[in-house]
């Protein structure tokens, strides 16, 4: 990386970070420098998305290898069509910052009116924007109508794989990073947004350059819609793997079988978290293991609550930055994984 790059990265970028301490690019070795230069060189930054997990560098890896072959790698669906599935999930998710930021990008591509004409009437049918079919295909899939997609299977494993991967990555945002990268609400300023995210969001990288291999973990059955794009169920497998050794590593028995129990077996929501059955679902945990459980219960039901005060409390039993992140990644992807099933899935 140039010296310039990593001065911007240390200065700029860093603080976006909350709650545990990234790696500094100028002292990144090993796996988490090849995926910082990666990121440079891929996605024109370091994204901070990503390196809010570098205390992990193997989960780090993985949630790199998920964003880059679902959004960033060419394929059926435009690099626009994909930024509106991005910005759809992260609305319904409640991550300003990963709102902010693929709004600008999609209005970088495509124009400010566009995207609003879009992500507002993707029904309506006198509006013929390419954002239409895919917006609506998504709400259509998390509505359980599959029916009503004209996708191809290609094209519906690359929205799906999108969608995942934000439903992974907005849940982490709204833990570990600031509410927004954006400065100011003026208007120069969006539109300087605008202009840089849409430029970054022109690149085009090769398939399978990431750092996505984890092993020979074979695609689950929920996931198997994404076999019909051979990278992205090959990043999804390897985020299989990743979080799963990190759960066995960082997360104790106890609130693994609690959190897979739930998100398998119960339909958890926004309204779920706030309405006492969190409480009770971890009624029966020691004591010593509620502030965890709850941790990860909120992180992967209803992010936007995770509490700063929860976060220093189990990080006061001595949690490493390490561990939270393997803690949050696990349970996150556990549920991220879940929210699109396809019929036979």
């Amino acid at each position: 990386m140039s010296r310039i790059f990593q001065y911007m990265s240390a200065r700029v970028v860093m603080p976006h970070v909350l709650h545990v301490a990234p790696v500094d690019p100028r002292r990144a070795t090993g796996l988490t420098a090849r995926v910082y230069a990666e990121l440079e060189a891929d996605f024109g930054m370091l994204a901070p998305p990503v390196i809010l997990h570098s205390p992990s560098p193997l989960v780090m890896a993985a949630a790199w290898a998920l964003l880059r072959e679902t959004l960033l790698v060419p394929g059926v669906l435009t690099r626009a069509q994909k930024e509106a599935v991005a910005l759809e999930v992260s609305q319904k998710n409640r991550c300003p910052y990963c709102v902010d930021v693929h709004r600008a990008s999609l209005g970088g591509l495509v124009g400010v009116s566009a995207v609003e004409l879009a992500m507002s009437s993707p029904h309506d049918a006198s509006v013929t924007s390419p954002l239409n079919p895919v917006v609506r295909s998504l709400r259509a899939i998390a509505a359980g109508r599959q029916e009503l997609t004209t996708l191809s299977p290609t094209a519906v494993a690359e929205l799906l794989g999108v969608a995942v991967a934000f439903e992974y990555l907005n849940r982490m945002v709204n833990v570990f990073l600031t509410d927004s990268p954006l400065p100011t609400d003026k208007a120069p300023a969006r539109w300087t947004a605008r202009l840089i995210m849409g430029s970054l969001a022109k690149r085009t990288p090769a398939v399978g350059g990431s750092f996505g291999d984890h092993g020979d973990t074979a695609l689950p059955p929920d996931l198997q819609w994404a076999e019909a794009s051979p990278h992205i169920a090959a990043a999804l497998a390897g985020a299989v793997g990743a979080f799963e050794r990190a759960g066995h590593r960082s997360v104790p028995q106890e609130v693994r079988g609690l959190v897979e129990q739930l998100v398998t077996t119960s339909t958890l929501s926004h309204t779920w978290a706030g309405s006492g059955h969190l409480d009770g679902a971890i009624s029966d945990l020691p004591a010593d293991l509620r502030d965890v459980a709850t941790f990860a219960l909120l992180t992967a039901v209803a992010s936007y609550r995770v509490p700063d005060a929860l976060v220093k409390r189990i990080k006061a039993h001595g949690l490493a930055d390490h561990a939270l992140v393997d803690l949050a990644a696990w349970a996150t992807f556990a549920a991220a994984r879940r929210v699109y099933q396809l019929p036979g899935n």
